[in-house]
């Protein structure tokens, strides 16, 4: 995952850098939502109110979860733009698979912010024209979304 945004957790926040590395570990760690509110609720009554630079990590974990969900192999967001690596080979089942189909078709239906192209031998997905992480996150959320209920697909 690469970014150009601030994500951390802030050194006026927990002031331990041992701590800190501690809890980016423990974050890395979380496996779904369950586990990411408890994390939150616990940075919360350990150290009060979480900053807006956390919050933004707490929506690049879930970002990174559908990533993974959605079969990217890579994620960035730089420069308002997310681009989503699909995996480098070509020859990969995931090509062929209902997912990729239904996420082919989610773009064509989302031309305006959303194109597919090939780049040195890669598939990348770009998604333009959202302002904020947290409306790329509500944006990817919708897509898996849509494409997992596609008819057509069946994990």
């Amino acid at each position: 995952m690469e970014t150009d945004l601030e994500l951390m957790i802030p050194d006026y926040y927990v002031s331990s850098t041992s701590e800190r590395i501690k809890l980016y570990r423990q974050m890395d760690e979380l496996k779904d939502m369950q586990e990411l509110e408890k994390f939150r609720a616990m940075l919360i009554d350990r150290f009060g109110k979480i900053p807006d630079e956390t919050e933004k990590m707490f929506d690049m974990v879930k970002l990174r979860w559908m990533a993974v969900r959605l079969g990217f192999q890579k994620i960035a967001i730089k420069n308002g733009v997310f681009l989503g690596y699909f995996p480098q080979d070509q020859k990969s089942d995931y090509y062929s698979s209902k997912l990729f189909i239904s996420i082919l078709q989610f773009a064509q239906n989302n031309p305006r912010n959303l194109t597919i192209k090939q780049h040195n031998e890669r598939l990348i997905m770009r998604l333009e024209g959202i302002s904020s992480l947290s409306q790329i996150v509500d944006f990817i959320n919708r897509m898996e979304t849509e494409v997992t209920e596609n008819k057509q697909f069946n994990p």
